[in-house]
């Protein structure tokens, strides 16, 4: 019988959280970076256009920004691996 470390598991689970999380992030940084430029040349009415712009980006990367964090802490409150195996990292924003 193969002995399973719970711990080892959970940060197996916790890596593939933040690849996922880093794929989903990266492809609305784009947003990120004109907001920051904006607000780098302190052009508020610039970045105030770019928020209201690109608000519905910026909600999804709240949500997966929330998501993450559910799902980080269900993977750190698992108490076994059927628990563990339970918790899914991928994200849907159905």
């Amino acid at each position: 019988m193969i002995k399973v470390n719970l711990e080892e598991l959970k940060q197996i689970k916790l890596k593939q959280l933040k690849y996922n999380m880093s794929i989903l992030l990266t492809e609305l940084d784009y947003i990120i970076t004109k907001i920051s430029e904006a607000q780098l040349l302190n052009d508020t009415a610039q970045v105030e256009a770019l928020k209201q712009k690109y608000s519905s980006q910026l909600q999804k990367r709240q949500n997966i920004r929330d998501w993450g964090e559910q799902v980080k802490q269900a993977i750190q409150n698992a108490n076994t691996v059927e628990e563990l195996n339970s918790v899914e990292v991928k994200y849907s924003d159905a």
